[in-house]
């Protein structure tokens, strides 16, 4: 088996979020999203053993800048009450300050994410750096059509898709 590594398998899991939003973003997608197996078992513990619960994991996502805080609550169905309640949590445990990621809060949000990259490893390491080059190639062709067809995807997504994948294919 070849190594790949957490970088590369962080960009093809990422090559591939279009094509995951475009079922998570229908009528019922979050349930077909969990049975179909897209969500990211590993992420989702780190979530749980940093003692995030459902909200405060999209709160904290959205205090890193990469998504607003209005898509992640919207799309998800959060009410602005259990939204208001979760930051109030967050800053309470030092993760928010100022209506952002405290340092603390950074540094924990980024050792979630470069451990889940660690852990989305494995299930790459079977096609090898230059099969996970091909599948962002693939992918990135799909998805900027998934984009554009208009399915529904919150603008900002939409955004931050478009700019992945254009910075892959630099």
């Amino acid at each position: 088996m070849t190594t790949v590594s957490p970088r590369s398998a962080r960009l093809t899991f990422r090559a591939l979020e279009p094509i995951h939003g475009m079922i998570y973003f229908t009528p019922h997608g979050p349930e077909a999203y969990r049975d179909l197996g897209l969500e990211d078992p590993g992420h989702v513990a780190l979530l749980a053993t940093e003692g995030l619960d459902g909200i405060e994991a999209l709160i904290t996502h959205s205090a890193t800048g990469e998504v607003a805080a209005e898509v992640l609550r919207l799309s998800r169905s959060w009410s602005e009450q259990d939204w208001a309640s979760g930051v109030d949590r967050l800053r309470a445990r030092g993760w928010l300050a100022n209506g952002a990621l405290s340092e603390h809060g950074a540094a924990r949000r980024r050792a979630i994410e470069d451990r889940t990259d660690e852990l989305a490893v494995y299930p790459y390491e079977a096609i090898g750096e230059d099969g996970c080059a091909r599948l962002r190639a693939l992918a990135s062709s799909l998805a900027v059509r998934v984009i554009e067809g208009d399915l529904g995807f919150p603008s900002v997504l939409s955004e931050r898709y478009r700019q992945a994948i254009q910075a892959e294919s630099r």
